[in-house]
Formats: C-alpha cells, sequence, structure tokens
C-alpha cells in the first residue's frame, strides 16, 4: 500500500530503486496566511459548536454556513438586538445580505419569542430574492402590500416574519 502524489510515492518500508522514498513533515499552522487565520478563529472548540447549532442554514436542500464576515456581523447583530438597540449592518453586492437575514431573524425568533421582524427593501426584485431564499430555508415570510396593511399585522399575534418593498 502507498499514496501516490506527483513524482513522489510513499511506500511503507524500504523503497525500491525506482522510488524515491518521502519523509512526511508534521504539519503546521502558519498563522500568516488569511485562510489558516480565519479557520482558527471559526474553528475554535465553543464557535464550532455554536456554528454546528445556531448557524447552519439548509437553502433549498443544500447545506450553508456563513462566511466570516457574515458570521461575527451576526454575532454584533446579537449583541445590538440583547440590548434593544438598532444598528446596520452595511452590505456591498455579492456579500451574502440574504443569508445574513435569514441568520440574524432565525435567532430573533428563536430567542426573543414576542419579536416581530420586518424586512423593508427597495426593489422588487430583491424582494422577491429575500421570499426565496426565506423560503427555501424553511422560513417563510409574509409580503405585506402597504404600511397600513404592516401596522395591523404586527398588532397580530403572527405570522412574526414580515416584508415589504418600499419604492
Amino acid at each position: 500500500m502507498g499514496e501516490v502524489s506527483g513524482d513522489y510515492r510513499f511506500v511503507p518500508g524500504e523503497a525500491l530503486p525506482h522510488q524515491r522514498p518521502v519523509t512526511w513533515l508534521p504539519v503546521t499552522i502558519n498563522a500568516h496566511f488569511k485562510l489558516d487565520k480565519y479557520l482558527l478563529k471559526m474553528c475554535a472548540k465553543p464557535r464550532l459548536l455554536e456554528l454546528i447549532n445556531d448557524f447552519v442554514l439548509f437553502d433549498g436542500g443544500v447545506k450553508k454556513l456563513p462566511r466570516v464576515h457574515q458570521y461575527f456581523g451576526i454575532k454584533a447583530a446579537q449583541a445590538f438586538v440583547d440590548r434593544y438597540e438598532g444598528g446596520i449592518i452595511w452590505h456591498t453586492q455579492g456579500s451574502g445580505k440574504s443569508i445574513v437575514m435569514v441568520l440574524l431573524a432565525k435567532w430573533i425568533l428563536e430567542n426573543k419569542p414576542n419579536a416581530r421582524v420586518v424586512i423593508v427593501t427597495d426593489r422588487d426584485e430583491l424582494d422577491k430574492q429575500i421570499e426565496g431564499v426565506f423560503t427555501d430555508a424553511g422560513h417563510p415570510i409574509t409580503r405585506t402590500s402597504s404600511g397600513r396593511d404592516l401596522m395591523s399585522l404586527l398588532g397580530q399575534a403572527k405570522p412574526h416574519l414580515q416584508r415589504i418593498a418600499r419604492h
């Protein structure tokens, strides 16, 4: 038995004349590499358990985890919610806004049972995208058609999760 990798072949025991034995080096974490840095941050034991418990998202049957910036953004937002303070998470195009919204809304509704989550969008295409992501993740979201409709729904026990498009 052995393992082939490029020109090198690891063979237990003595190497034959046509084989070059490989010395295996111990794997070390180099904190200077960005990937190692982020892996160390995200895979610390308490954080890894939290990721598995609170941050796994099934999006249309595909299992997803937040990226590093999404995770730390959600954690900061959770601290603000716990203090009953407002805040803004600034996103750029393609930075994972929808996943952050689903994970944060899910956390709010699980940890603040009397809370209502309202997502306000400024474009129909974004509104439809949000609806699709929430629905695929197993969290149906109700669309309100007007401010009056939103206010009446906020006064009811359900739905806890609502969206409105304002142009």
